[in-house]
């Protein structure tokens, strides 16, 4: 998906043009910067020289007093104004990661695309510098495309999130729709830690579901405005019970919940439809 929308690849079908010409635009002319998982720094510079290379031979060919001024902006934005001398290869990660964005910011592109920037660091500085780069990102009002694996650098970075499953997006939204109101039983999955267990669908009543279940009968929020299709078993998840108890079916470990210990409200019907 990246590689489509930086020019690198052509897509079968729907192929991104300029949409005010109506012409395919080769990469080296699209308004796009990229942050890539290996950083792709290069190493024989230092810090000030990997950011103004793209400004002095890429599309922009700045002179040199403006790429010194759009250089010196882009280090003090980052904190990095002091390491402009300093050889990247003896940055740590962390550092050599916000070289690289700011290398893509120094374009001043209209779309940031970012492939896993913080997946090669340690848990710590991911968290700090996800929250950093969201801040900075709705600071510049600057469009930024995050592919991540990480599902809690998606529900915080993200202000709107689209689950891909076998190159298709399978639900697009707000984290929270997300989160607690999955399309089907891969979104559940994949999002976040989730109870599921079978039911069966008995209908449904201003858009709530009557469901029986192994532990009796349960109301739980509907996607569908008219039920699932295949009404002779569904699943139903409970996308707040990691934030109460870890029980799980059917291994047998716990208690099971009852209508009292485990809120209704909680629980979500998906259209994850079975035959058994």
């Amino acid at each position: 998906m990246l590689r489509s929308i930086a020019g690198l690849e052509r897509p079968t079908r729907h192929p991104i043009f300029d949409a005010e010409n109506g012409v395919f635009v080769p990469p080296n002319r699209r308004p796009i910067a990229m942050v890539f998982q290996s950083y792709g720094i290069w190493p024989h510079m230092d810090v000030f020289e990997n950011i103004a290379f793209p400004l002095r031979r890429g599309r922009l060919k700045m002179e040199r007093d403006a790429v010194r001024v759009r250089v010196g902006e882009v280090l003090e934005m980052l904190g990095l104004d002091a390491l402009a001398e300093r050889p990247v290869i003896t940055l740590s990660g962390g550092q050599q990661q916000r070289v690289a964005l700011a290398r893509a910011l120094a374009l001043q592109p209209r779309i940031l695309l970012m492939d896993e920037p913080l997946s090669n660091l340690d848990f710590k500085l991911q968290v700090r510098l996800r929250a950093q780069m969201r801040d900075l990102m709705h600071r510049l009002g600057l469009t930024t495309i995050h592919v991540t694996h990480n599902q809690a650098e998606a529900l915080e970075t993200g202000d709107r999130i689209a689950v891909m499953a076998e190159g298709r997006i399978v639900q697009i939204g707000d984290p929270q729709a997300a989160y607690h109101r999955p399309e089907n039983e891969f979104v559940a999955r994949f999002i976040g830690d989730m109870n599921i267990f079978p039911a069966v669908y008995r209908g449904s009543d201003a858009g709530m579901a009557r469901v029986e279940t192994p532990f009796g009968n349960l109301d739980a929020q509907l996607t569908s405005r008219d039920g699932p299709r295949d009404r002779r078993g569904l699943h139903v998840g409970d996308s707040a019970g990691r934030h109460r108890d870890r029980w799980r079916h059917p291994t047998g470990r716990g208690q099971p919940p009852n209508r009292h210990a485990w809120p209704h409200r909680a629980l979500s019907a998906r259209v994850s439809c079975t035959r058994s």
